[in-house]
């Protein structure tokens, strides 16, 4: 689809504003690695089509342009802070949660289903936790759906772990807000809505220390980070954070306040910036071709 748009707005002579959102070597995940390098040159070859580039993260930004893409530019992040609160949190959506024991500690993951979020740290560290008596009194809860579904519930079978499957709307912001912590293993994000979901929330995330997570999450500030893939680091700081409910409460609040300054408004007024941007470049293009 972004081949075809391409290919329509040059051949339109139409602005074309595109945005960097999948880091290549997630294929590696998905067991298609031999993919990677064809799928770099894809990216660089469309993206350098375009006017102007956008990215959600500045670390993101720096591998686009690593892997030679041009025109590079920031789009800020948002989060819509009204609906994903504290305040949405309800006795019912926690006993769901946690299996009819809401007096248990909780951990929650939201979001995609599948390999490249590396669901399989998220597994590792339940397996981890549940060989610690502390650990044990835990509960999990996996909030989505996706093609790893059927191997992580296989792979958790006998764990106190709730899958409820594919949650939006308030649903979806009483899940997040009724956890104590939210667990986010993923390693290729280019941004990482989940955890400023969760975060907005009012929950202490733990989250891999990769992609554009450290650019939302600052270590030991407003969140946790650990080592990406590493299932007994996760293990360890969710257990500590449960243990120590001041620091955990503490990294809510400044995960929280943190949230309420990223506004929808702000981030679309910058992106119809960047549209206008795009008009500029193309008519400067344009102008150039011309004897």
């Amino acid at each position: 689809f972004g081949a075809w748009g391409t290919w329509l707005a040059r051949r339109r002579q139409l602005p074309l504003l595109a945005s960097f959102h999948t880091d290549p070597k997630v294929v590696q995940r998905l067991k298609l690695g031999w993919f990677q390098r064809p799928l770099e040159t894809i990216d660089r070859e469309l993206h350098n089509q375009a006017h102007v580039n956008l990215a959600t993260s500045p670390q993101m930004v720096e591998l686009a342009r690593g892997l030679g893409i041009r025109r590079m530019r920031l789009w800020p992040k948002a989060v819509d802070s009204q609906r994903f609160n504290p305040a949405a949190a309800t006795p019912g959506m926690r006993a769901r949660l946690s299996g009819g024991e809401p007096e248990a500690p909780l951990v929650v993951y939201a979001g995609r289903v599948s390999f490249e979020k590396r669901v399989d740290t998220f597994a590792d560290a339940v397996h981890e936790l549940r060989k610690s008596d502390a650990g044990r009194c835990l509960r999990f809860a996996v909030v989505g759906d996706g093609p790893a579904l059927g191997w992580l519930k296989e792979r958790l079978q006998g764990t106190p772990t709730v899958f409820t499957g594919f949650l939006e709307g308030d649903d979806l912001a009483a899940a997040y807000a009724s956890g104590d912590l939210f667990a986010f293993p993923s390693d290729s994000e280019t941004l990482g809505f989940a955890a400023i979901e969760a975060m907005a929330a009012g929950v202490a995330v733990v989250a891999a220390d990769a992609g554009g997570i450290p650019h939302i999450i600052k270590h030991g500030e407003n969140g946790v980070l650990v080592p990406p893939g590493d299932g007994a680091a996760l293990a360890a700081e969710l257990l500590r954070l449960v243990q120590d409910q001041t620091e955990r409460t503490r990294l809510a609040r400044a995960g929280r306040m943190e949230a309420e300054r990223w506004s929808w408004t702000a981030s679309t007024q910058a992106l119809v910036t960047r549209y206008r941007q795009a008009i500029r470049v193309r008519n400067l293009a344009r102008a150039q071709r011309q004897p």
